[in-house]
């Protein structure tokens, strides 16, 4: 017997990623947390949906579908007994999650994603560490010069 779940679950890691990705972007406990609310509160409209009859057919539990259309049925009985369907799935379900791991793991831990902000940032600050000290040994070039001066204008040339 198939159910919605049972063929919306090899999906779901392939969902996962972006949603995780959406919601990392506040930090990975906040994140957490609002998806989790997100998902208990669509999981309770569903609920709320399904005690009134107003789940939309497609995710009914009548497989309004397949009465339909009796080609469809009798392809699905004809497959369901002999296609390796718990190898599929597992397939299915583990490249979903290599999948969403790849993707969310490499927009949340290098910086968001972004290596030539990322890049343009240290960029802009070794140029004002370089023109601090350009600055610094000016100022320092300067304050010998005036001290140069100054003892010069006093008559000890030699410690000028």
């Amino acid at each position: 017997c198939a159910t919605v779940g049972a063929l919306l679950g090899p999906m779901l890691p392939y969902a996962a990623g972006p949603y995780l990705m959406l919601h990392m972007q506040r930090g990975i406990v906040g994140g957490v947390v609002q998806a989790l609310i997100w998902v208990v509160g669509i999981a309770g409209l569903v609920a709320v949906l399904q005690q009134f009859g107003q789940v939309p057919f497609w995710l009914g539990m009548d497989y309004r579908i397949l009465r339909e259309h009796g080609w469809a049925l009798e392809l699905a009985m004809r497959l369901a007994p002999v296609a390796p369907w718990n190898h599929l799935v597992e397939l299915v379900w583990w490249a979903g999650w290599a999948v969403s791991a790849a993707i969310v793991g490499a927009r949340c831990w290098r910086g968001n994603g972004n290596v030539v902000g990322g890049l343009t940032v240290v960029e802009l600050k070794l140029n004002d560490l370089r023109r601090r000290s350009d600055a610094e040994v000016l100022a320092r070039l300067a304050d010998a010069a005036m001290r140069a001066e100054l003892l010069g204008a006093q008559g000890d040339r030699e410690a000028a």
